[in-house]
């Protein structure tokens, strides 16, 4: 069915594998110097959250456990950085290929 909903064979996998690669990834970048904190990746489909997870600690550079927010959510809050500026331009050049807005 389309759009795709989190109870297909086919989500599962890919959520399993997504889950995995995030997983190792986020652990092979935390040993040593860390480049990244946290991270949350949600797909997200019209039919709704088809997969949602997050990793690492909130304020890991905080030295007192209490105070280190645990393992970030949706509803985690994070600075928006230049990454937007990329996210923006991938966006208008996929609206002008669809003809909805012109250059």
């Amino acid at each position: 069915a389309f759009p795709p909903t989190n109870f297909s064979d086919g989500i599962a996998n890919a959520s399993s594998t997504l889950d995995t690669l995030a997983t190792a990834a986020f652990n092979a970048n935390h040993t040593g110097s860390p480049n990244i904190d946290s991270l949350v990746i949600a797909v997200i489909t019209a039919n709704g959250t088809v997969f949602e997870k997050g990793y690492g600690i909130v304020k890991a550079n905080e030295t007192d456990p209490a105070l280190q927010g645990g393992t970030p959510d949706r509803n985690t809050l994070y600075r928006i950085d230049s990454s937007s500026k990329l996210l923006t331009a991938v966006e208008t050049m996929y609206l002008k290929q669809q003809g909805l807005v012109s250059l």
